[in-house]
């Protein structure tokens, strides 16, 4: 079995009774040697802001604090702002009267803890819980309590891709320490803090509580942020498996850098690029065709309820009328209907040569071509949602029914409704309806969310089969021989309904996965044509081939290509098709139209060019370093952990292609953008450090490491735009050439497509082997032979065991040896010196054989220095 245990070695502290004294270099601080609670630094406290004892931390910062485990944020945090997480799960919204917005369980909603509503001085964040977590002020270094714990203060929660929480983000509403002369603070974390399981994180331990404490100076932080170190350096080639890094000169705000760039995530501050449109990929020249033709129909850019076609004119019908424009001249636009409120126009559908409009509770019946009102048939519907026709018959969702409506003029029922299938339903009315051989399909959106099966073998008879609940709030239907297709959420619904009395069983197909294009958002209409299945979200539209395997559709194409054409996230599209094309709306849109022919003769699967990457950003190092590792999983390591490559669109078998990345840092708007503060506005729109100071960059790059120097594009306008700071973000997860300037950070690399599967091992410790003398503060380093992920550990153990335990934190810090990057790994112990009252102990530090270098390979197993 593989070692967790890897390389050991011993220190010592020889002293007293041995008569060999430790250097003089280092000093144990003065005051107490309490040590309370100080072993659960390393162990149940992975890292805090500001370190134990530091000294000169400005009187305006925020203090962070990791935990190791994940932990309830409600024990923690007041959910003072009365937020609750998204039906969708995207984050936090407001309850409201009836919480309507929210998620709930057993019924009762589920409550947010840890966010800020609004800006500005309507800003209401939720705040910590003092009596679990305690901010006092120190009248004097011996530790003397200075009045009650500083009781406003406000707390944010730091959720990971899976909701849970490590770190948390807390700011005191006053300022600490004071003006007049530097002030020691302490922090008390008690065992009220719980992790998710209900067991309080000091649960087993000799220590109920774990205490630091730090000194203030007497001044506020008003200096900007910036960039010290990126990794990949700036144009440098790199394997597919790399791990990206970005260093700071200071600690920065969790809560803006740490974060999920996916699809459905809002975080967007630090964006990951791949731009095959600057390198050639596989050898390919030019852009990649597009498998349609794409058109936009102009003037009309009205809004829209529905639209049909056939080969010569498009239908579209607003609230009070309907238009029908002409497809050989898009131009050419008239009026063929209207009406007036409260007569809303709802419905129109093109059937067997005629129009057919749902106008209030009438149905009117249109010539296409002269415009002349066939026929209204009066008060056949309440309630109307959707129409499909069969046979000389109107199929009407109309509330809880669905009403059988007679529309041939040839018969002697014609215009009356001659059946009515009742859906036995508590609330809520059938939402959309689809027909396909014979068979007829519906949703119900409100809860319970209903799916339902119509025999329509004898249309004056029809009825019910089968009926399932499907879930949250389902939007569209559609189908495809015996396969059903419903949206809902980010994600499409699919069944195979040939046998429906065996049982119905919906498979998800996730619309937002990064080779799928933009991040559309919530799916809401669907629409199928010519074995391509259309899906409308609110950012984005997709299609996919169904001609394969209905049950797994293929990717085709999405667009837009780049964010900011559809910038709604309340809008969605309807579909039509004539003429070999396929019409869509978008309500503040002009009508876009898909040549379905392609530029190639045929509309076939193809792999979309796409540029923004998915992955997660994880702040470690102090709070100076982020890292990002992306989600396409690629192989296995020596671990046998699972690597994740960034994407290249290369075929796996080429190791000669390549493709250029680039990352971008957004710095935060200002709270005085035409000021002289780098004070930012609080709209978690960039990099902040630990007092809301915006990130400072600039586009001139300085050599060595290429970072830049601080203020040297402070507030220049920029010309022509008249911006000043920061650029204007235009697509929120990809990086538009505009914002390549100050004070953003920005740099490019390489990807080639290979994998990297070299592993790291321990070159050289310090203090070494077996060495005596220590000093009591002196830091343990570990020096690696290869480039190392900051978020790697190591433990630090005592012999014999004190009971007190270290108190350790680690850091990583990068140099450059002979053009190879290598890193060491320190552990500092402020609050505890080694040995304690003068005794000696032996401590051996182990780095688990599970630490990965920036290739996210292992620790090559046993090697490592070695005692002469």
């Amino acid at each position: 079995m593989f070692s967790f245990i890897i390389v050991q070695f011993a220190i010592n502290i020889l002293g007293g009774a041995s008569g060999l004294n430790g250097s003089q270099g280092q000093q144990v601080p003065p005051g107490r040697e309490t040590f309370v609670g100080v072993g659960s630094l390393g162990s149940v406290i992975k890292d805090h802001y500001p370190e134990p004892n530091q000294q000169g931390v400005y009187r305006n910062t925020k203090i962070v604090v990791t935990f190791t485990e994940s932990i309830d944020p409600k024990t923690i945090i007041n959910n003072d702002n009365n937020t609750c997480w998204a039906l969708d799960g995207s984050g936090a919204v407001e309850i409201g009267e009836n919480g309507d917005a929210c998620k709930k369980e057993n019924g009762a909603v589920i409550p947010y803890f840890g966010d800020c509503l609004g800006s500005g001085s309507t800003r209401l964040c939720d705040t910590l819980k003092t009596d679990v977590i305690a901010i006092n002020r120190l009248s004097d270094r011996s530790g003397t309590l200075e009045g009650n714990p500083i009781v406003t203060t406000t707390a944010q929660a730091s959720y990971d891709e899976n909701d849970e929480v490590y770190t948390f983000v807390f700011k005191p509403q006053e300022l600490l320490g004071n003006e007049e002369a530097d002030q020691w603070h302490r922090v008390t974390i008690t065992n009220d803090v719980l992790n998710m399981s209900g067991d309080s994180i000091f649960a087993g331990r000799s220590d109920d509580m774990y205490i630091w404490e730090f000194e203030t100076n007497t001044e506020v932080d008003l200096t900007p942020p910036y960039v010290t170190d990126v990794s990949p350096n700036p144009e440098e080639r790199v394997e597919k498996n790399r791990i990206l890094k970005i260093t700071f000169n200071e600690p920065v705000d969790p809560m803006m850098v740490q974060g999920t760039l996916s699809a459905s995530s809002s975080f967007h501050n630090i964006i990951v690029d791949m731009r095959p449109t600057e390198e050639i990929v596989s050898g390919t020249s030019g852009e990649v065709a597009l498998p349609y033709e794409f058109n936009q129909l102009s003037p009309y850019t009205g809004s829209s309820l529905a639209m049909t076609a056939d080969d010569l004119y498009l239908y579209v019908a607003d609230a009070t009328s309907a238009k029908k424009i002409d497809l050989y001249d898009p131009t050419n636009v008239s009026t063929i209907f209207t009406t007036a409120l409260p007569n809303k126009l709802s419905i129109l559908k093109l059937y067997n040569g005629k129009l057919y409009l749902i106008v209030g509770t009438d149905i009117v019946i249109l010539d296409p071509d002269t415009a002349e009102k066939i026929d209204v048939l009066p008060n056949v519907v309440q309630y109307p949602q959707d129409i499909e026709f069969v046979d000389g018959y109107a199929f009407i969702a109309d509330g809880k029914e669905i009403r059988v409506v007679d529309i041939d003029p040839a018969s002697g029922t014609f215009g009356t409704i001659i059946h009515t299938v009742l859906v036995a339903t508590e609330n809520g009315f059938i939402s959309r309806i689809a027909m396909s051989n014979n068979t007829l399909y519906f949703i119900k959106q409100s809860a319970p969310a209903l799916f339902g099966i119509v025999d329509l073998a004898n249309p004056l008879q029809p009825t019910i089969i089968a009926t399932t609940t499907i879930g949250l709030q389902p939007q569209d239907i559609a189908v495809y021989g015996d396969v059903v297709y419903i949206t809902q959420e980010g994600s499409i619904k699919i069944a195979d309904v040939s046998h429906p009395e065996t049982g119905i069983v919906f498979g998800q197909f996730n619309l937002n996965k990064t080779e799928y294009g933009l991040n559309g958002y919530n799916a809401r209409s669907l629409f199928i044509i010519n074995d391509t299945l259309f899906a409308g979200e609110s950012r984005a539209l997709k299609a996919f081939s169904l001609a394969n395997d209905p049950l797994q559709p293929s990717f085709l194409f999405s667009y837009p290509e780049q964010e900011g054409v559809l910038q709604s996230y309340s809008e969605y599209p309807s579909f039509t098709y004539g003429n070999e094309t396929v019409f869509v709306k978008y309500p503040s849109q002009n009508i876009f139209a898909f040549n379905m022919k392609g530029r190639n003769g045929a509309l076939s699967s193809s792999d979309r060019i796409r540029t923004s990457v998915d992955g997660t950003w994880t702040l470690t190092n102090g709070y100076k370093t982020v890292e990002f590792i992306s989600n396409e999983a690629c192989g296995v390591n020596s671990c046998g952990d699972t690597i994740y490559c960034l994407p290249t669109l290369c075929d796996p078998a080429d190791q000669t292609c390549s493709v250029t990345y680039a990352v971008l840092a957004r710095t935060a708007s200002l709270d005085t953008p035409d000021g002289d503060s780098f004070v930012s506005a609080g709209l978690f729109d960039g990099v902040v450090d630990l007092a809301d100071n915006a990130m400072d960059s600039a586009p001139e790059y300085v050599e060595p490491r290429k970072s830049v120097v601080p203020g040297a594009h402070d507030f220049l306008v920029s010309e022509g735009d008249g911006w000043r700071h920061n650029p204007p973000t235009v697509y929120e997860k990809t990086i538009a050439p505009a914002e390549l300037a100050s004070d953003n950070y920005w740099w490019f690399f390489t990807v080639d497509n290979r994998i990297d599967r070299e592993s790291p091992y321990i070159e050289q410790v310090s203090p070494g082997i077996d060495q005596p003398g220590v000093d009591p503060l002196m830091p343990v380093d570990i020096h690696f032979s290869k480039e190392m992920s900051s978020s790697n550990g190591a433990s630090l153990v005592e012999y014999p065991d004190s009971g007190v335990g270290l108190g350790y934190y680690q850091r990583s810090f990068d140099t450059e040896v002979a053009g190879v990057t290598k890193t060491t790994l320190s552990l500092f112990h402020p609050a505890r010196p080694f040995g304690m009252r003068g005794k000696d102990y032996w401590y051996i530090p182990s780095v688990p054989g599970t630490v990965k270098a920036v290739n996210q390979f292992c620790m090559y197993p046993g090697r490592g220095p070695v005692s002469e």
